[in-house]
């Protein structure tokens, strides 16, 4: 921390340190604006004649309301002007997870830590005098870390592992879906294809790469020899180490690419983005069997 002699102006230090707390809260306030626009707009992207949902509507909830037989009057389908036309966005039932996932994520806590709450906001920089947020910390003269109401809410962190890895799954499935035309009457490959395959890849390394899974897998084992089950949780610790020292790298790349990925979709179901475009390969076995 600073020194007292330089309390004052906060930090003695002369290099920028500024730049990575003020571009990554930038970041972060960019994709809650982007995020939170978008769930409100209730569009899913949806494109004919394929099996495209954005990642932003992942797990998208009337699919399975639908498969299962479930009606709920307030997300029953209403006719609409282009868009979906449920009466509530379903991307409000969802994005509490991956949102509560990355707040509470070591990597994320550090981020607005220091560029939100400023506290502090870089190495040796003192914390804002008179910030409002100081007191929700609980920092200062009576700093009690994450042990205290409300951030020891951040403890809920891996328990919204577990909803992020299934998340992951479901993901998948939609991913594995979209190498299909509708009704599974044949393959089907394009950018959209790739696109959110991508979109899975980089988010099972950003969710996989967590130190909660990082525990799961090694936690709370003193020696990793000590019989065959142990040695293979140490040999699968190790490995996944070799992610858990990328984890910030690739919680950045995914947040990046949900963006990209969405605005993909939305330009293509829009048509501001050409079908033909998007059609790389199609094959259909309808009538062959």
């Amino acid at each position: 921390m600073a020194t007292t002699a330089t309390r004052n102006q906060g930090t003695d230090r002369t290099d920028g340190w500024q730049v990575e707390p003020i571009l990554a809260g930038a970041a972060l306030i960019v994709f809650i604006i982007y995020a939170t626009f978008r769930a409100l707009q209730n569009y899913p992207s949806e494109f004919p004649g394929t099996h495209y949902i954005s990642p932003l509507y992942t797990p998208y909830l009337p699919h399975y309301l639908e498969m299962f037989g479930l009606h709920i009057p307030f997300l029953e389908k209403v006719p609409g002007n282009g868009n979906m036309g449920w009466i509530l966005s379903p991307a409000l039932f969802i994005l509490w997870v991956p949102a509560g996932f990355r707040a509470t994520c070591y990597f994320y806590r550090r981020v607005y830590y220091r560029s939100l709450f400023t506290a502090p906001a870089a190495c040796a920089v003192d914390v804002k005098p008179k910030s409002p947020l100081i007191a929700l910390l609980g920092t200062g003269k009576k700093y009690m870390g994450e042990t205290a109401l409300p951030m020891v809410l951040m403890n809920l962190h891996r328990y919204f592992f577990y909803l992020a890895a299934a998340f992951i799954t479901l993901h998948t499935i939609d991913v594995v879906c979209s190498f299909f035309s509708p009704g599974f009457s044949g393959l089907r490959l394009g950018v959209g294809s790739l696109v959110i395959t991508l979109d899975v890849i980089l988010l099972s390394l950003y969710v996989f790469s967590c130190h909660s899974w990082r525990h799961i897998l090694g936690g709370k084992i003193d020696c990793f020899s000590s019989c065959p089950v142990s040695e293979a949780r140490g040999h699968a610790f190790q490995r996944q180490s070799i992610l858990n020292a990328k984890h910030g790298l690739f919680g950045w790349v995914s947040l990046g690419w949900v963006i990209i990925a969405d605005i993909y979709l939305t330009a293509l179901s829009r048509g501001i983005i050409p079908a033909n475009f998007d059609r790389i390969f199609e094959f259909s076995w309808k009538g062959m069997f």
